[in-house]
């Protein structure tokens, strides 16, 4: 069995969390750093690992919710899990070994004494013999009993109605890790993927090329698309979403009409792209890497868009807006929305 020792005071962040069991527990290069390639990864062969979590009160507190859904999915997995508030005991050394104490030899008892003859018991007497019983009588004849009468017909029972169905077989959204984490649950259209699955049917080294046709179709990787893959190429979902969460083209949420790309670049930085941040935050009600509940705007902050002179500038789909103030922020969002209205 494979043990992962996790010191919360020394674990920074969720990365740093991943990293450690990855290394610990030797996980496979696909590993995706996330929980539900983990809880995938730990259901196979729950047996097989063990996790010991010291000072979990300091890393609950650091890492907040999403602690408690690691604990979960320890508990989901049945792997060994324990955790405990302090830091890790340190290991005793080893002193010298005690020197061995002779055994004492036991003192000599007394010496037996001649053994003694038994005494003579009584003489048993003669037998005596058993008094005779009573002489048996006749046996008596049995009473004859009621004669059987006809047998009653049996009642005719309820027809057996049909069998009942076989339960269908579920789809890949009820088999589902209960852990993913995606803003968007809607159910999507599958048979979108057939053409893409038969074109890419059998050739090996081709799940990138399936992710990104994916992304095309839909506008995001959807999570029972993950597993109808699964299902037609082999591969387990865990090893998909390691791959898919791996490279940052990939998401997993639904994006708005209105894709915000705002710049935090050195240039941005400094003419006061925080600001402008915080007036997005503050218009929309949203954070970076989220979409509006009315599915009109999502947020993605950047490192850079190329277009330093016009500093601050975020890009709303196509359209670059440079020089921004937290007011013309403000207005620029409240025209896209009155836009998208009318529409």
């Amino acid at each position: 069995m494979k043990t992962a020792y996790l010191d919360g005071a020394a674990l920074s962040d969720r990365q740093a969390l991943h990293t450690a069991l990855a290394r610990q527990l030797d996980f496979p290069a696909w590993y995706g750093g996330n929980l539900d390639a983990l809880y995938d990864l730990l259901t196979e062969s729950p047996g097989d690992y063990s996790i010991i979590v010291t000072g979990a009160e300091t890393l609950s507190a650091r890492l907040g919710r999403y602690f408690d859904a690691f604990r979960r999915v320890m508990e989901d997995s049945r792997v060994s899990y324990r955790e405990t508030g302090g830091a890790p005991a340190a290991k005793p050394e080893a002193g010298p070994k005690p020197e061995m104490t002779p055994k004492a030899e036991p003192a000599p008892g007394p010496e037996a004494g001649p053994e003694a003859e038994p005494a003579p018991g009584p003489e048993a007497g003669p037998e005596a013999e058993p008094a005779p019983g009573p002489e048996a009588g006749p046996e008596a004849e049995p009473a004859p009993g009621p004669e059987a009468g006809p047998e009653a017909e049996l009642a005719p029972g309820p027809k057996a109605g049909p069998e009942p169905k076989a339960n269908p077989k579920p789809n890949p959204s009820q088999r589902r890790n209960p852990h993913l984490q995606s803003c968007n649950h809607k159910a999507v259209d599958l048979s979108l993927l057939h053409d893409t699955l038969e074109e890419y049917a059998g050739v090996r080294g081709s799940l990138i090329s399936i992710l990104q046709k994916t992304q095309e179709i839909y506008g995001y990787i959807p999570i029972d698309a993950v597993y109808h893959i699964a299902e037609h190429t082999g591969l387990s979902p865990a090893k998909i979403l390691g791959v898919a969460t791996f490279y940052s083209q990939f998401r997993f949420q639904a994006i708005g009409k209105y894709l915000i790309l705002l710049c935090k670049g050195t240039a941005c930085y400094v003419n006061g792209a925080d600001r402008i941040l915080e007036a997005v935050t503050d218009e929309l009600g949203i954070r970076d890497n989220q979409t509006t509940e009315d599915g009109l705007f999502s947020l993605s902050v950047v490192s850079c868009l190329g277009c330093c002179s016009l500093a601050p500038v975020m890009m709303v789909n196509d359209r670059t807006y440079g020089s921004l103030t937290p007011d013309k922020v403000r207005q620029i969002l409240r025209t896209l929305r009155k836009e998208a209205e009318a529409e």
